[in-house]
Parts: C-alpha cells; sequence; structure tokens
C-alpha cells in the first residue's frame, strides 16, 4: 500500500474538515480577485485613467501595446509592434483575446481586465486540482495553495519593527506603508507571487494556470500519484498535449516548466512500472510528446528559433545571492523562510519511506522537478532580467508549498497534541505573514494610485485612431506609458528601451538615429524609417535640448493639445 494511502488512513477520522476548507479557499480567493478587478482601474476627477497597483502600470503598458496593436492593425502581427523592422516574438495568445474583445466592441478596460479576471479564478481552480491531483488529500491542496499564494520571507520582522517604531502603530497595522516582501535594502526580493507576477503579468497566469490543468491530467491519465490501475491509460490525455502545444505563445515559461516535468516523470514511470507494462506505457508517453511537438514546433519555429539570442542564457550560480554578494542559505531564507527546508525534509522522508518499505518508488519523482527547477534558477539567468527567474520559481514554489503542507498536516496527525498543534500554527504564520501583509496591502486600492494616462492622453489617442493611417509609423519618446503605442496600435519606431532590453532586441542604432532626428529634424533619417508622424512633448524637449520651434519650422503641425505637439513628415 503507497505511502499516500498510509496517510489516508490516519486523516480519516477528521475527513469532515476537508469540505469547509475547499468551500473557504474558493470563497476567499473569489471574493478577493473579484474585488481587486472591480475596482484597479477607476478614472479620477480630472479625466484621466488610473491604476491601484504598481506592477500593473508598469507591466500593463506592454500589454496594452500588443493588444492595440492586433486589434487595430493586424490581428497576427509579424512586425514587432515596441521595435520598427524586427518580428514579433511574444507569447501574445492573452492580448489577442483582449484584442478580439475590442474588434468586437468592449471598451479597453473591461477588455483587458476581464480575460486576466477570468484566468485569477482559473488560477485558483487550477492550483487545487493540481495539488489535489498530486497529494489525493484537500485538506493537502488547500493548505499548499494558501501558503504558495502568501509566499514571503523575513520582512513581517521589518513590518513589526515598523509597527513598534510608529507614532501611529494601530493606522500603520490597518495601512501598510510598502510592500514586505520587497525590502531592496534588506535583500528581500521574491516579491509575493500575486502582486509581481499573477496580477500583473498576463501571460503567465493564463500560462501557468493552463499547465497546471495540463500536469493533473497527465498525473491522472498515466495514474502516477495512486498505486492502483497504473498498468492501463485510463483518461483521455489529449486535452493536455492540445494545452501544452499551445504554450509557446501563451507562456514560454510554463512551457519549459511542463518540458522538465515531464520529462522526470516518464523517466520515472518508465524506471519502476512494471517490466512488461513498460513498452505499452511508453508508447503512449511518447504519444503524448508527439502530440505536443507537432502543435508547438510550428509556433517555436515561428516566433523563437530565429529570434532567440544566445546571450539570454547566462551561467550565474547564486541568483539574487551572486548579485548581492550574501550568503546564499541566507538569502533564501530571508526570502522564503523555511518553506525551501521543510520541503527538502519531507522530500527525503518520503523518498526514504518508499525505498524503506518498497512502495511506490516512482512516486519520488513526483516531486523531483522541483527541486530540479530551483537547481536551474540558482544556477543560470534565462533572460537578461535577473529577476525573470522568478517565472519558473513559481513551479518550483508549488511543489515546495505542497510539500511543506503535507509535512505540516502530517505533524498534526503523528502528534496529535497542543505543543505540536502550536509549533505548526507558529510555523503556518512564519511562512505566510509576510505574504499575508502584501496581499492585504494590495487590496488597499487607496493606498496606491497611479495615473497611467491622462484627460489630454485619451483624447490624443482618441483623435489619431480617427483621423490618422492605422498602418502609419511614428516617432515618439520612449517613456513605458506613452498613449501612442499603448492605445491607438500604430507603429512606433522604438518604444520603451527597458522593454526592448529585457526582450533581447538589438536596437542601439535605432536609438541613436532616433537621438538625431530629435536634435536635427533629419530628412534622411526620418525617410530611412519611413517616419509618417513625430510627436514632441516636455520629455523629448528636456532630453534632447530641443528648440520648439525646430520641426515646426519644417514640417506640418497638425494637432497641439497640452504638452504634445503631432508634426505630419513630408518628404
Amino acid at each position: 500500500m503507497a505511502l499516500m494511502d498510509n496517510i489516508k488512513k490516519r486523516i480519516n477520522p477528521i475527513a469532515g474538515i476537508e469540505s469547509p476548507w475547499v468551500i473557504f479557499y474558493f470563497l476567499f480567493w473569489f471574493t478577493y480577485f473579484s474585488y481587486f478587478w472591480l475596482f484597479v482601474f477607476e478614472f479620477n476627477q480630472h479625466g484621466g485613467l488610473t491604476v491601484g497597483q504598481a506592477n500593473i502600470w508598469a507591466d500593463w503598458a506592454l500589454h496594452f501595446t500588443m493588444g492595440h496593436a492586433m486589434a487595430y492593425r493586424e490581428l497576427f502581427l509579424e512586425q514587432s509592434p515596441l521595435l520598427i523592422g524586427n518580428e514579433f516574438s511574444y507569447p501574445f495568445l492573452i492580448n489577442m483575446i483582449s484584442a478580439l474583445l475590442l474588434k468586437a466592441g468592449m471598451s479597453m478596460v473591461p477588455a483587458f481586465v476581464l480575460p486576466s479576471y477570468l484566468f485569477s479564478l482559473v488560477l485558483v481552480f487550477a492550483l487545487y486540482y493540481f495539488l489535489n491531483s498530486l497529494f489525493k488529500n484537500k485538506c493537502i491542496a488547500v493548505w499548499g495553495a494558501f501558503l504558495f499564494f502568501f509566499n514571503g520571507g523575513v520582512g513581517f520582522f521589518y513590518f513589526i519593527q515598523d509597527i513598534l517604531a510608529a507614532d501611529n502603530s494601530w493606522q500603520l497595522l490597518l495601512n501598510p506603508s510598502k510592500e514586505y516582501t520587497h525590502l531592496a535594502a534588506e535583500h528581500i526580493k521574491y516579491i509575493s507571487i500575486i502582486n509581481s507576477i499573477i496580477l500583473p503579468q498576463r501571460s503567465f497566469t493564463m500560462g501557468f494556470s493552463l499547465t497546471l490543468i495540463a500536469l493533473a491530467i497527465v498525473l491522472q491519465a498515466f495514474k502516477l500519484s495512486s498505486q492502483e490501475g497504473r498498468s492501463k491509460i485510463l483518461k483521455n490525455y489529449f486535452w493536455s498535449a492540445l494545452l501544452l502545444g499551445l504554450m509557446p505563445i501563451v507562456h514560454m515559461h510554463s512551457f519549459l516548466a511542463a518540458f522538465i516535468f515531464l520529462s522526470i516523470w516518464a523517466v520515472s514511470d518508465l524506471l519502476y512500472c512494471d517490466k512488461k507494462r513498460r513498452i505499452y506505457r511508453l508508447k503512449h508517453w511518447a504519444l503524448l510528446a508527439l502530440i505536443t511537438s507537432i502543435i508547438s514546433l510550428p509556433l517555436l519555429y515561428h516566433y523563437y528559433f530565429n529570434h532567440i539570442d544566445s546571450g539570454f542564457i547566462k551561467w550565474y550560480p547564486g541568483w539574487y545571492a551572486k548579485e548581492m554578494k550574501m550568503d546564499w542559505l541566507l538569502f533564501w531564507f530571508k526570502n522564503w523562510t523555511l518553506v525551501p527546508l521543510l520541503a527538502l525534509f519531507a522530500y527525503l522522508y518520503l523518498a526514504y519511506s518508499c525505498f524503506k518499505n518498497k512502495l511506490n518508488v516512482y512516486q519520488i519523482g513526483l516531486y523531483l522537478p522541483g527541486f530540479v527547477i530551483f537547481a536551474l534558477i540558482n544556477l543560470v539567468i534565462l533572460q537578461p532580467w535577473i529577476w525573470d527567474n522568478t517565472k519558473l520559481l513559481a513551479w518550483s514554489a508549488v511543489i515546495f508549498s505542497g510539500l511543506s503542507a503535507w509535512l505540516l498536516y502530517d505533524l498534526i496527525l503523528q502528534k496529535k497534541n497542543g505543543l505540536t498543534l502550536t509549533l505548526v500554527i507558529v510555523l503556518s504564520w512564519l511562512l505566510i505573514f509576510s505574504g499575508l501583509v502584501d496581499v492585504y496591502r494590495n487590496v488597499r486600492l487607496d493606498l496606491h494610485r497611479y495615473e497611467m494616462y491622462g484627460k489630454t492622453e485619451l483624447e490624443l489617442a482618441s483623435w489619431v485612431k480617427k483621423n490618422t493611417a492605422k498602418n502609419s509609423t511614428w516617432l515618439v519618446s520612449n517613456k513605458h506609458n506613452h498613449w501612442l503605442f499603448n492605445l491607438t496600435g500604430r507603429q512606433a519606431v522604438m518604444t520603451y528601451d527597458g522593454w526592448l532590453w529585457s526582450h533581447g532586441y538589438n536596437y542601439k542604432q535605432i536609438q541613436i538615429d532616433t537621438k538625431n532626428i530629435f536634435k536635427r529634424a533629419d530628412k534622411n533619417l526620418l525617410k530611412k524609417y519611413e517616419i509618417d508622424y513625430v510627436i514632441i512633448d516636455n520629455q523629448i524637449l528636456k532630453k534632447n535640448g530641443l528648440s520648439p520651434l525646430l520641426f515646426r519650422s519644417k514640417y506640418l503641425l497638425v494637432k497641439k493639445l497640452g504638452q504634445y505637439q503631432i508634426y505630419k513628415v513630408a518628404y
């Protein structure tokens, strides 16, 4: 009998608590995400569009740019909307959904919010579904999911310090002044996964959710997490292969994570299955890989193989610990408290029990991908921006959170006394306190609201869409939330250089040329990029020392509103 079956026997006396916790889990997150997405965008008293989350203010400008380009220019982009003359390479499906909603007549805010809201709820279900499929226990699934959503380090220690030092402690307790899972001065960089990834990174939320579901289907189809019936494939896994095959245009990090998971699961299954059935099971694993490859390889070839820069991948042992020149173990304790340690202990205990009792040894392979991915992100940087490794770290977090929950739950079951219960409660609070503070602060939208576009900028975007050709080319300043390329779908010569650097574009020459155009209104350079319109604003005037009259003396001013002057270029 499997180890998990032994555990299941022990929990039978308290099995009645499972359903209430499951109901609470879904009700809590449904309420949380519904409230957040309903109020995150608002128009202020001046007519500007504001957003109540800093990371959405930072990240969604990119998604607005892509979504509007697909809605107003072409649904399947060939040229990157981020940099002229470059092929499009990005997991775009979530933005295509918003583009289709825009084409159907929906206004901008609901067209982008609705898919993100729905996939937030899908993620809540997918995480529970995956953990329950893996551990075969509802309580562990709920507990592990809460540990995942409330990730954090020792930031709560500084939160308590701030409360004790504040003139009005209750005021700070109810209104946290900063993120306590993001304290750069204290070397805390593993930000709340809700604040930093799930809410702002639209592709992640969709890809992570669907990949969790796909992996859960594989678990059930191959019956990897149970003892009985493993000699036969009991369910159709075509939908899993379909979801995974589409993942290159949904979320590439999830596609890579799924490859690691399934490779390890397949090897473990084939090593420890009945030898007589090995060929049979190998055929099914091969079929899963074949269907996934038939769908994914053309997408990978078209959108990535010709655009990947070898500089993307870099050997960097230690990850942020190396960056901050601090001890690796100390870094992870400060950023994730005891979760990695509890997960490792739980894994070693499970492995020891499996080998000692000759139980389902293959089951130790089920949790191994979490540790492999954790090792990978601590050894290699997969994109130019070091922080982007957290998109893979989330996959380790799923396994680590589940194992930690299993260990704490099993501890209660084995030692049914007050001391053990107290220890488990203290440990649980230690694991989630910082994340809980930030998740609470996140829905206090009154504490952090930022203007994304002013009334003038929204009016100009509307004017451009009505009065200029959709395929026109524009030269504008490169601030990340520039209304022109964010809201109109028009092609900018160059957008925000932070995007271009982090996505591996070679943009230095174009950057030099754009600066020269702004300095001299150079007609030859304008012709080189076939620029139709130039927008001069205060940022351009300040950065380039440009005379406000230079462009007016050479080109036709077609629109002026606020600080913005729009010139039509004639050759």
